[in-house]
């Protein structure tokens, strides 16, 4: 429901012109009230009675959701497959092969993950479109959100590049079609 609603305030609040959406962090603890009201499960208009509840403390309230998860959005066994996709990707740039072993990876994925990860390509999609307002291209985007969606096992750097370049073809494709 969190995820949900989190999108629906983002984009009935014109949130995706927002300069910074998911880089510029929320107020910890209106986050954090956020989070306790859904862990109740009293989560009937919670980011509309809680004060002080803006397109930042959203957006940093949906990455912590998905930072604290006991399993990542993108579990731990697809981690490697993506990697080294990702480092495919940022030599040479994405093929049509690529593409398709993205799609393949998402279409894997078990329920709910992949509808998930599905929807909030959909609306980073929609952020990027706004990039000329934002200031939110596909690598800054990718940046902001990668960490939260998987946990990186080595190198932050360098699986951080990886990340980004799937995070960037994925919101970039129409993968979500499938």
């Amino acid at each position: 429901q969190l995820v949900l609603d989190c999108i629906e305030y983002l984009r009935l609040n014109q949130s995706t012109m927002q300069e910074g959406l998911f880089r510029i962090p929320g107020t910890n603890s209106v986050v954090e009230e956020i989070r306790k009201a859904y862990a109740k499960q009293q989560y009937e208009d919670v980011l509309s009675i809680i004060p002080d509840v803006d397109a930042n403390v959203v957006a940093t309230t949906l990455k912590s959701y998905f930072r604290l998860l006991e399993e990542p959005l993108i579990p731990n066994e697809s981690y490697e497959r993506l990697m080294d996709l990702g480092d495919a990707i940022t030599s040479a740039g994405a093929t049509d092969s690529q593409i398709a072993e993205l799609k393949a990876e998402i279409v894997g994925l078990a329920s709910p993950n992949k509808e998930i990860l599905c929807y909030l390509m959909i609306f980073f999609k929609e952020v990027v479109a706004n990039q000329d307002i934002n200031m939110m291209k596909p690598n800054v985007l990718a940046t902001c959100v990668s960490p939260s969606l998987m946990r990186y096992t080595g190198e932050t750097k360098k699986e951080t590049g990886k990340m980004m370049a799937i995070m960037e073809l994925g919101i970039s494709i129409k993968m979500l079609t499938m």
